[in-house]
């Protein structure tokens, strides 16, 4: 594992991590 390639994983999962609390906010109504 490089450390470019971690650095481009970032962002990723963060948006992944937003997406989950925003999929989990709409299901809970």
């Amino acid at each position: 594992m490089e450390v470019n390639d971690t650095k481009n994983t970032f962002p990723f999962h963060f948006f992944f991590l937003f997406s989950f609390s925003f999929s989990r906010q709409v299901c809970h109504y």
